[in-house]
C-alpha cells in the first residue's frame, strides 16, 4: 500500500472513532432530550457530540472536527446539527436549565469537538424555608380527587407532575405541579390493574421519558408509563412479567436509573431474596432479551438479600438492607462493569460501624453521602473507601432529634428530609453542617393533620417537598414549601437524588 493510500485508511478509521463516539454520546441523552421537548420544565438536556459527516476536509476523508469544509455539516462550522449538543456559538438553544438541571443559571460553551460545557452554571441565589414553620406546610386529601385513592408507596417526579404509587390497591395518581395543589382537578388517577391484571407497587424510577413501577410482595408485572402521551390511557402504558426472565424475580425493594438502565432490587419474592432485575431502557421494554437478573445470595454474597431502597451516586448503585428484615449488609454495584459478574459487586456489613444499626428503611444521596435511613441513620462517603470502616458514620435521629420509623427521604439541594412512618415528626439535616444534632431541627405534623403518620417516601418538584401516604386514612398528602426559587439538584431524572 502507498503512503497516499496509508494516509487515507488513517483518516477513515479515525472518522469512524469519531462518529462512534459521537453516537455513543447522543445515545446517553436521547429520553431526556424527548422529554425535554414534552415538558420545558423537566429533564436535561443531551450532551451530544458529533464528527463531520462527509465533505473533502484537509485530509481526503470527510470534514470531521479538524475538517476544513466539505460537501455536508461537520462539528466547528459555526451550525449545530442535529448530531451535535451545539456548535462554537449555535448552542441550539441551551441554557444552564436544560445543560445541567431546571432553574440553574448562568451561561453554557461550546467545547471544540461540540459538547455543551456547564463550567459557568450554578444554583441561583436560594432561600431555605424552616421546616418547622407551620406557614410552610400545607396538605391535600387525595381522596377529594378519587375516593377509591389510598395506601401509596413511594413518590415520583417527572419535570412536571408529581405521581404517587399505589401501594396495596391499583390507582396511582398523578399531581400537575403547575396547578394548584389544593384542587380536586389538579389530580387525576389511573387504575393501573387495567394494563397489568396484578397490583401492588411499592417504588418508581423516572428515565427522561418513562416512569417505571416497581412490583411489590409477590408480584413480577413491572408496569411502564410513557409520560409523553395520555395518562389514563391504556395504550400509555406497557408491562413486563420479569419472571419470564427468572423464577425468582418478584417482590422488589426498590428501583432507580443509571442513566442507561432501570434495576429493580430484590426484598421478597416468598422470602427475603437477592435476585436483581435490570432492564435496558433503550431496548423494548417488553421484551424479554431487554432484561437481566442477578442472583447476589447465588452468586456473590449468601447475606446479600432482603433490601428496602436504591441510589445512585453516578457511577455507583447503592442497596439498602430492610430493617425490619435485621439485614445488615449494604450491596454496590460497579454500573460501569459487567451486571451479572461477581467482580462488579462489593458489600459492607454496617454492623462494623455501629451494632444498633440493624438495617434500614430507606436510601437516598446528596452529592457526596449515601444516607442509610432508619432511627439510627448512617452515611457513607463517596469519596471515601467503600470497604473501610472509617469510611461510614452514624447518628441516632430518634434519640437526638425525635421520631421513629423513618421511611424514605427527600432532598432539596441543601437539606436532607427523612419522612415519618412511625410518629409524626418530620426530622430534617443540614447537608453543610456536621453530622452531629446542632445540624437537626424536626416538625410534628400532626399540627397540620390530625393523626400525622404512616409516610412511605417522598419526592422533591425543585421547591416543594411532597410526602407519600401509606397506611394513613384518608390518604393525606403533606407538602412542604422548602425553598425559592425553584431549582433541583444536578442528575435529578437520573435517580442521583
Amino acid at each position: 500500500m502507498n503512503n497516499r493510500a496509508c494516509h487515507a485508511v488513517a483518516q477513515r478509521d479515525t472518522y469512524h472513532r469519531l462518529v462512534a463516539a459521537a453516537v455513543l454520546s447522543c445515545a446517553a441523552g436521547v429520553h431526556a432530550c424527548d422529554h425535554a421537548a414534552l415538558h420545558p420544565t423537566g429533564t436535561t438536556g443531551a450532551n451530544a457530540s458529533a464528527s463531520g459527516a462527509g465533505g473533502s476536509g484537509s485530509g481526503g476523508m470527510g470534514g470531521g472536527p479538524t475538517g476544513t469544509g466539505g460537501a455536508g455539516p461537520f462539528c466547528g462550522d459555526g451550525v449545530k446539527n442535529s448530531n451535535e449538543a451545539c456548535d462554537k456559538t449555535d448552542l441550539g438553544g441551551a441554557t444552564c436549565a436544560s445543560a445541567v438541571a431546571p432553574g440553574w443559571i448562568g451561561s453554557v460553551a461550546c467545547t471544540a469537538d461540540c459538547k455543551l460545557d456547564p463550567a459557568g452554571c450554578k444554583t441561583p441565589p436560594t432561600t431555605y424555608n424552616a421546616v418547622s414553620d407551620p406557614a410552610k406546610w400545607t396538605s391535600f386529601d387525595v381522596s377529594k380527587a378519587d375516593a377509591m385513592a389510598g395506601a401509596f408507596g413511594r413518590a415520583a417526579f417527572d419535570g412536571r407532575y408529581l405521581y404517587l404509587v399505589p401501594h396495596t390497591q391499583p390507582l396511582i395518581a398523578r399531581y400537575d405541579t403547575q396547578a394548584a395543589f389544593d384542587s380536586a382537578s389538579s389530580w387525576v388517577t389511573y387504575d393501573v390493574s387495567k394494563v397489568t391484571g396484578v397490583q401492588g407497587y411499592h417504588d418508581a424510577a423516572f428515565d427522561g421519558r418513562y416512569l417505571y413501577l416497581t412490583p411489590y410482595t409477590n408480584n413480577s408485572v413491572a408496569a411502564r408509563y410513557d409520560t409523553q402521551t395520555q395518562f389514563d390511557a391504556s395504550s400509555s402504558w406497557k408491562k413486563f412479567d420479569i419472571s419470564m426472565v427468572s423464577s425468582g424475580a418478584k417482590g422488589f425493594g426498590g428501583s432507580a436509573f443509571d442513566g442507561r438502565y432501570v434495576y429493580f432490587v430484590p426484598y421478597n419474592n416468598g422470602s427475603y431474596d437477592g435476585v436483581v432485575a435490570r432492564v435496558d431502557t433503550k431496548a423494548p421494554f417488553d421484551v424479554a432479551s431487554s432484561w437481566k437478573t442477578f442472583d447476589l445470595v447465588g452468586k456473590a454474597n449468601p447475606n446479600a438479600k432482603g433490601f428496602w431502597g436504591t441510589a445512585f451516586d453516578g457511577q455507583y448503585l447503592y442497596l439498602s438492607p430492610f430493617g425490619q428484615v435485621g439485614q445488615t449488609v449494604v450491596a454496590r454495584l460497579d454500573t460501569q462493569g459487567e451486571f451479572d459478574q461477581p467482580s462488579s459487586w462489593d458489600f459492607f456489613d454496617v454492623l462494623k460501624n455501629n451494632v444498633s444499626a440493624t438495617g434500614f428503611t430507606g436510601v437516598t444521596f446528596d452529592g457526596r453521602y449515601v444516607y442509610f435511613l432508619n432511627d439510627t441513620t448512617v452515611r457513607y462517603d463517596t469519596k471515601a473507601a467503600f470497604g473501610s470502616t472509617p469510611s461510614w458514620d452514624s447518628f441516632d435521629v430518634s434519640k437526638n432529634v425525635g421520631g421513629t420509623g423513618f421511611s424514605g427521604a427527600a432532598f432539596d439541594g441543601r437539606y436532607l428530609l427523612l419522612v415519618p412512618y412511625g410518629s409524626s415528626w418530620v426530622a430534617r439535616f443540614d447537608t453543610m453542617g456536621p453530622f452531629t444534632s446542632p445540624s437537626w431541627t424536626k416538625f410534628d405534623l400532626s399540627n397540620l393533620i390530625t393523626g400525622a403518620k404512616g409516610y412511605s417516601g417522598a419526592a422533591a418538584d425543585g421547591r416543594f417537598i411532597y410526602l407519600a401516604p401509606l397506611s394513613n386514612s384518608p390518604p393525606v398528602v403533606p407538602r412542604f414549601d422548602a425553598k425559592s426559587p425553584s431549582w433541583l439538584p444536578k442528575g435529578w431524572n437520573a435517580s442521583f437524588f
